[in-house]
């Protein structure tokens, strides 16, 4: 039996823009691009931006895995998970910020060749529309992405 590869990469979402305006409704406009930070050896995920992002509204982050081996690798899992932000008064909590279970095509699981990369599906990620903290605004927040693979047969 096979032993799951396993790879973690930490990923910042970056909340742009220096004045941040509260719409007649009281929305939090904000737009959102991502950094990726990758990890040395293992597989490589990143993401693409988000942009857009306020209280109510969904972005995609669309995940692209890199497979460094020399065989192919079905991934089998992706999954974020929010682990800090930038701003003290801004919790790292899903009232915050929210990253839902992998979307799109292709469904898991996803055959990448050796020495290959292939964009994957999303995670959709969003501020919830009423909890989200004044503090939050300008804020960075702090994504862990989790790709699981094993070799392919």
């Amino acid at each position: 039996m096979l032993k799951p590869l396993s790879m973690v990469l930490s990923v910042a979402l970056l909340v742009t823009g220096a004045v941040i305006a509260y719409p007649a409704d009281d929305a939090l406009a904000v737009d959102v691009t991502l950094a990726a930070q990758g990890a040395p050896g293992g597989l490589g995920v990143s993401g693409s931006a988000v942009t857009g992002l306020y209280p109510g509204n969904k972005g995609q982050l669309t995940v692209v895995v890199k497979n460094p081996y020399r065989f192919p690798v079905s991934i089998t899992a992706v999954s974020g998970h929010l682990v800090a932000t930038s701003r003290p008064g801004c919790k790292a909590t899903y009232a915050n910020l929210t990253i839902g279970r992998y979307a799109g095509a292709p469904a898991l699981p996803a055959r990448i060749a050796a020495g290959k990369q292939a964009r994957l599906g999303y995670l959709p990620v969003w501020m919830p529309a009423k909890s989200v903290a004044d503090a939050c605004q300008g804020a960075t927040f702090t994504l862990r992405l989790n790709a699981t693979a094993r070799k392919a047969g």
